[in-house]
């Protein structure tokens, strides 16, 4: 061979080993590049995990004055265990709870608190800190287990929006703070007194059994938004149920017709009793004009109604 064509073949070979020195190290694994680190804050429902399936988020200045401390005994009943979360709730100004319908007895949530500056002293505590590649976020998780309907990681979103994290949750969030946020989470529009975004799942099989032409009719729900308003009127209550088909949404718009004759107009029930029903297409739209005692309704239970 003669000295051009060697030269050349060095000159090849010595290219292919740096481009393989920069794509494989040692051990032959490929190298991944590092993903660029984010500086942004994150909106509350960003954090909120696909499997929560009910997000509701509830303006808590405007909820105290419509209801007054109904409404705080109500939350200290669901979260009054968990004194970290509940002296968030006592100062914020709205809250952001995503669940699971399913195991909604298990106390499984990512509840997100804006507008509370409570000054968390998380390493006493017990809770330590994580890498986050957002340098506007700050994780924090508790070095030791704690009960499943506890806080078991602190997302610090910016100064003054906090994030709580239940212990089956804790995998989730930190992956969305690593990888970015569920594209089917839950996204309560950020307006009125409390609005919400669900998407049904199938019933429990006891229940899918005792009751078979509702889970079939459930299953052919998508998802449903709801949002509770202020208006000239009072309280505006707008939800729209968005079905698989023309079809499903027609037998949902049945179905709701019937519920509506057979409530008896007391407690929670006033909101089915008042709602008027529209059906566009694959969507029913509902609408119903509320008073602050039909809002009081929901914590008061409803005598059960003759009709079934």
């Amino acid at each position: 061979m003669n000295a051009g064509r060697r030269s050349t073949l060095l000159a090849l070979i010595a290219g292919a080993a740096s481009t393989a020195c920069n794509e494989v190290p040692k051990g032959g694994v490929p190298k991944t590049p590092e993903q660029p680190a984010l500086s942004r804050k994150l909106l509350p429902n960003e954090v909120i995990p696909a499997d929560l399936d009910v997000v509701v988020r509830v303006d808590l200045s405007l909820l105290r004055k419509t209801l007054g401390p109904r409404f705080d005994q109500e939350l200290a009943a669901r979260y009054g265990g968990d004194p970290l979360l509940m002296s968030a709730l006592a100062k914020g100004r709205t809250v952001t709870i995503g669940v699971r319908a399913a195991d909604l007895e298990q106390g499984d949530h990512v509840v997100v608190v804006e507008g509370a500056e409570v000054g968390l002293d998380l390493e006493k505590e017990g809770f330590l800190p994580r890498e986050s590649r957002n340098d506007k976020v700050k994780a924090f998780v508790r070095a030791l287990p704690s009960d499943r309907d506890r806080t078991d990681a602190v997302v610090l979103l910016d100064e003054r929006a906090i994030a709580f994290v239940s212990p089956v949750e804790t995998d989730a969030v930190l992956r969305i703070l690593r990888d970015g946020s569920d594209e089917q989470r839950g996204q309560p529009v950020a307006e009125g007194i409390v609005s919400a975004d669900i998407r049904p799942r199938r019933l429990p099989p006891a229940l899918e059994r005792k009751f078979p032409s509702f889970g079939r009719l459930l299953a052919q729900v998508m998802r449903i938004r709801l949002l509770l308003k202020v208006s000239d009127d009072g309280l505006r209550l707008e939800g729209e149920i968005i079905s698989k088909s023309d079809a499903s949404a027609h037998k949902v718009r049945q179905f709701l017709d019937v519920f509506r004759e057979g409530a008896s107009g007391e407690g929670a029930t006033a909101i089915l009793k008042k709602m008027k029903l529209e059906k566009v297409g694959a969507v029913v739209r509902v609408t119903s004009v509320l008073s602050i005692a039909d809002i009081a309704g929901f914590f008061t239970p409803a005598e059960a109604s003759p009709q079934p």
